[in-house]
């Protein structure tokens, strides 16, 4: 199901993230250059969030999601007023969730997340 979300409404499900995209259209590309194609509007934030796969956990309402890299970059854009007017994004509403919590990693209910091996996490 296809809805609209602020990024800043998602939560991630990990505390730690690889600093480089490891996979799509993206795939090598430090996710601070990402975040800076989104804020200079290079990359259409649109388009680039609409294969964001979020999901509505029981226990807490909140919409959360795998997709922690990509979530990153579109916080950090929406935080830096790249959005624009009307920051909500499309996303795709899964019914499937993160059936196992161990592998969640999150340690602040999904509101931030820091990049692995020292490199340098941007306000989000």
């Amino acid at each position: 199901m296809n809805m609209k979300l602020r990024p800043s409404a998602i939560c991630f499900t990990q505390n730690t993230i690889k600093k480089e995209f490891t996979n799509g259209d993206h795939a090598g590309k430090h996710v601070n250059t990402v975040a800076n194609e989104l804020g200079s509007r290079h990359l259409d934030a649109h388009d680039f969030s609409s294969a964001m796969e979020v999901f509505r956990d029981r226990r807490d309402s909140k919409y959360y999601t795998r997709n922690n890299r990509m979530l990153y970059a579109l916080r950090v854009a929406e935080r830096r007023g790249a959005l624009g007017d009307t920051p909500e994004l499309p996303v795709q509403l899964v019914r499937r969730g993160f059936s196992d919590r161990r592998r969640t990693t999150t340690r602040n209910g999904g509101i931030t997340i820091d990049l692995r091996n020292g490199a340098t996490t941007l306000e989000h």
